[in-house]
């Protein structure tokens, strides 16, 4: 339940259960899911646009997974800070971070924590203008992902190679993951943000409004000025552009 409230960034229901969840884990001393849960938590915080709480639940996760003997998932935390980074509009705290945790996981290849980190650095370097960087990180993190591998995990990569290289057949996939991709009414996949946006940004590119407002609609739908407000903010400017005239200008 924790995990799936994670996915869709429900920070109230999220809050109650790591809120009952994490002291029955410590008394416990599951270090192991202790970590999952303090770092999920992290996302609570996240939610409300408070930043500096986040970045600390993160450090705890991190923390607590020193003791856990898989220093491997340290990277995909790290990834996910760069992300907190970057809509803190902390540009070289996330290509930093980026930079560090494609790194870091790039030795072990495993399908989940590489492509995390890979399809985060890549929007971080899409951000900085840097396309052809995002676009070799990205390709080498949907590799790592592979057309077999967990879906999600592609698509991060996918979305930031769409806009990096422009490949229609690439868009064509993305399109259709994220079209697949099943929450609740009301609901999106929010710790997806990212392909939502990019996605939505290439269908604008080629001039289809409409099929860029239809990949919008969820994640517009499911965040506000109160819900994960760095997010709202991103994907209200960009519905903004869909409905513009042709030929109006653009930011």
């Amino acid at each position: 339940m924790k995990t799936v409230l994670w996915y869709l960034g429900d920070s109230a229901e999220l809050a109650d259960v790591t809120r009952e969840l994490e002291p029955r884990l410590r008394h416990a001393k599951a270090t192991w899911l202790l970590q999952w849960c303090v770092f999920d938590s992290s996302f609570v915080q996240l939610s409300m646009g408070d930043w500096t709480a986040a970045r600390q639940r993160i450090r705890d996760a991190i923390e607590i997974n020193s003791q856990t003997g898989f220093p491997a998932y340290e990277g995909f935390f790290m990834a996910h800070r760069g992300w907190v980074a970057r809509l803190d509009d902390d540009l070289s705290g996330a290509l930093a971070d980026g930079k560090l945790v494609v790194e870091k996981t790039g030795g072990t290849r495993h399908p989940w924590w590489y492509p995390t980190a890979a399809g985060y650095y890549a929007g971080s370097l899409l951000a900085a203008g840097r396309p052809d960087e995002a676009a070799e990180v990205a390709a080498d993190g949907a590799a790592c992902a592979g057309d077999a591998g967990p879906e999600a995990y592609l698509l991060r990569c996918q979305a930031p190679l769409v806009l990096a290289t422009g490949s229609d057949d690439i868009l064509a996939s993305a399109d259709r993951l994220l079209g697949s991709t099943s929450t609740p009414p009301g609901g999106a996949w929010i710790i997806g943000a990212d392909a939502y946006l990019m996605v939505a940004r290439a269908w604008l590119d080629r001039g289809e409004r409409a099929r860029a407002r239809h990949v919008l609609a969820p994640l517009l739908t499911a965040t506000s000025p109160t819900h994960w407000p760095a997010v709202h903010r991103q994907v209200q400017a960009l519905h903004r552009l869909t409905a513009a005239r042709p030929g109006g200008s653009r930011p």
